[in-house]
């Protein structure tokens, strides 16, 4: 392509042709041919940024510029240089940054930034901004460059873009066209190859729609290729139909529709038939469950079973143990055992000299070798009706002889204690009136016979009693005493512990039935026959002939025999357990202490409040505390520990809320020969800023200490 010249015109002589480009440019309008802007390129068809060249004004410098010409138009130098002044005013005498003066001085102010890259200053300096891309035209850039893609090859309008730029694809090749695009990116293609229209694409894709891909779970789309649907899934949690109508609330799941919960039609049966859901209607139905399935029919002794979606009553066996040719078999072996039962559903066969006659009774077989003592009664929390107990001899259905008991035992219990010689027994249980249910029927064999096999004493709490029954009648003589006519008589074995020193009582009473018989009482440390290592023994410190003792014990494991005075003295007895109150009470603290005790508010730790007491007891190894408190805590609990003699014993809390706080503490046993003990509540950690406080009233405070 050749360079198109400007039209021809005189110049003035000597005045040489400037190249085709040059003239264009200092033309105060573009010719045909001196720009590219007018061809219809790009975006809109349309020319480029403003549709002129370079800047907003074709001129070049408003001023007057060495030129290195005279003459010609526009008006420059009126000579050549080097000889002829030129016409306008002469320089300031600063030179140009740029390029060598022609001759004369510059006219005015030099440029502040860039020297001009084409021609010398035309008088007005730049605007100081750098053009960013391309040179001048004659007017300097606003300073604001193009905020997106640069003008293809051509310099600036004058105008910069508007700073947004294209959103989606630059315009191929050629510069914007002045309004960069909408904003909105095209629809995910480009066109084909080519540049926007100025217009970005529809976002139509697909242009036949992608709707017949529409389900519960998924919606059609168009592809990335714009030509093939695919499906995306609808948001998770969308409601769907799963096609089981026996379903609920069913919900998609990355496309997928997930079943919901099942219809619940489990109130629409009955223990015959099944609720369930009939999948052609989702609706509820009943279906009959296999013959044979187990129902309830509330009939009391029947098995009762599903047959055809009814429930069919069927008669119960009888239970075993119902009737003499039945009885249940037990063991008469030392030691006790439980045997579990229930009346409800047996027959009324037998009855007892002390009643029975109108209740179902279960027989149990107590055949022994040899002569035993056997305690038998019915116990709880198994039995929970007013039972009738008796033991027949060998003839179970027509007894010569029977021992029959109705409310001996606890509660409405039944209990039976007594020798039996060698043979057959049959144990009967039945019901007073009408009386039937389950049971529970305890069997001892010759119960706190021997050392091998003791009964267990517990230890009562403090200021409390148990009680316990027996009778020696019949038992060996395996042990004698130093008391009571060295208690030459049949004997019973009990043992107990004690964990720290313990006051215990242990008496024998009027038995609740027979006659009372003359006991002693001996304690020993170790369990052998004779008289070893006996500690207390007492014949009738008791009621009347009766037998008490009452002593500290030591941490330890002991053996209480019930005796009897002299020889063969034997029988039933009671024998009651108890722990006494502490018969050293104090106040604490009181008056006339050895010092002014601290009573309150504790808040820091280390408070405390002390009293002084005088015992007399060689020692302490035991003390209950029952504080009463004045308690305004609000965020958490006070500790405080207790001391004797220096000695810490124990703690105790005080929570939010208490009005009085009770406390007992054992402890190995703390001495004094003077009887003297010093008592300590010390506040063990700080209470919080702002929680309250505690005290401790210097009147109420009850202190039991025992040894």
């Amino acid at each position: 392509m050749t360079t198109p010249h400007a039209p021809t015109r005189n110049l003035p002589t000597g005045a040489r042709a400037l190249p085709a480009l040059i003239l264009c440019w200092g033309l105060a309008v573009p010719l045909a041919g001196c720009g590219r802007d007018g061809v219809n390129l790009g975006d809109g068809g349309a020319s480029e940024d403003s549709g002129l060249l370079g800047d907003a004004d074709p001129h070049f410098d408003s001023g007057l510029i060495d030129s290195g010409f005279d003459g010609g138009f526009p008006p420059i130098d009126a000579g050549p240089d080097g000889g002829v002044p030129d016409v306008g005013i002469p320089d300031t005498g600063i030179r140009d940054t740029g390029f060598p003066d022609t001759g004369f001085p510059d006219t005015g102010i030099p440029d502040t930034g860039f020297p001009d890259t084409w021609f010398p200053d035309t008088g007005i300096p730049d605007t100081g901004i750098r053009d960013t891309g391309f040179p001048d035209t004659g007017i300097p850039d606003t300073g604001l460059p193009d905020t997106g893609f640069p003008d293809g090859s051509l310099p600036d309008t004058g105008v910069p873009d508007t700073g947004v730029p294209d959103s989606g694809f630059p315009d191929g090749s050629l510069p914007d066209t002045g309004v960069p695009d909408t904003g909105f990116p095209d629809s995910g293609f480009p066109d084909g190859g080519f540049p926007d229209g100025g217009i970005p694409d529809s976002g139509v894709a697909c242009p036949a729609g992608c709707g017949f891909l529409d389900d519960d779970c998924n919606v059609g789309v168009c592809a990335p290729d714009g030509i093939t649907c695919v499906r995306a899934p609808r948001p998770s949690g969308t409601l769907c139909e799963d096609g089981n109508p026996c379903t609920l609330g069913d919900r998609c799941r990355l496309g997928t529709c997930l079943s919901g919960p099942p219809l619940d039609c489990s109130g629409t049966g009955d223990q015959c038939n099944a609720g369930v859901c009939d999948p052609t209607t989702g609706t509820c139905s009943t279906a009959q469950v296999p013959d044979g399935t187990p129902c309830e029919d509330n009939l009391p002794c029947t098995d009762s079973i599903c047959v055809g979606g009814a429930c069919v009553s069927l008669p119960q066996p009888p239970p075993m143990g119902d009737t003499c040719a039945d009885p249940i078999p037990v063991a008469i072996t030392p030691g006790s055992q439980v045997q579990s039962g229930d009346t409800t559903c047996a027959q009324n066969d037998l009855s007892g000299q002390c009643g029975g006659g109108g209740a179902p009774d279960i027989i149990f077989d107590a055949t022994a070798g040899e002569t035993r003592r056997l305690r038998i009664e019915t116990i709880g929390p198994g039995t929970i009706y007013d039972t009738v107990l008796y033991v027949n001899d060998a003839q179970c259905a027509m007894p010569t002889a029977q021992v029959c008991d109705d409310d001996s035992g606890q509660v409405f219990f039944s209990l039976i204690d007594q020798v039996f010689t060698p043979g057959a027994r049959f144990v009967v249980v039945d019901g007073f009136g009408a009386s039937r249910g389950p049971f529970d029927l305890l069997i001892e064999t010759d119960p706190h016979d021997t050392c091998a096999n003791p009964s267990v004493l517990p230890i009562p709490p403090v200021g409390s009693s148990i009680e316990v029954i027996g009778n020696t009648s019949g038992n060996a003589n395996d042990f004698q005493a130093s008391c009571a006519g060295s208690a030459n008589s049949p004997d019973q074995v009990w043992t107990f512990t004690v964990n720290q020193p313990t006051v215990l009582r242990f008496e024998t009473l009027v038995p609740n039935f027979g006659n009372r018989y003359d006991t002693a009482l001996h304690i020993r440390t170790a369990c052998v026959p004779g008289n070893v290592g006996v500690i207390a023994c007492d014949d009738d410190s008791g009621e009347f002939t009766l037998s008490r003792i009452e002593r500290t014990f030591d941490p330890g494991t002991y053996f209480l025999m019930v005796d009897g005075f002299s020889n063969n003295s034997q029988g039933e007895y009671r024998l009651q357990v108890t722990q006494p109150t502490p018969t050293t009470p104090v106040i604490f603290p009181a008056t006339g202490d050895a010092r002014q005790p601290l009573v309150g508010p504790f808040t820091t730790a280390g408070e405390f409040v002390e009293g002084i007491r005088d015992l007399m007891l060689n020692s302490v190894s035991r003390m209950d505390v029952n504080v009463q408190v004045l308690n305004s805590l609000m965020c958490s609990a006070a500790s405080f520990r207790v001391r004797v003699n220096n000695t810490e014993v124990g703690t105790f809390l005080v929570q939010p809320g208490d009005t009085t706080v009770s406390q007992s503490f054992t402890f190995p046993p703390i001495t004094s020969t003077t009887g003297r003990y010093n008592i300590r509540y010390e506040l063990r950690f700080s209470v919080q800023p702002s929680c309250g406080f505690v005290e401790l009233p210097d009147d109420i405070s009850t202190v039991s200490v025992g040894p």
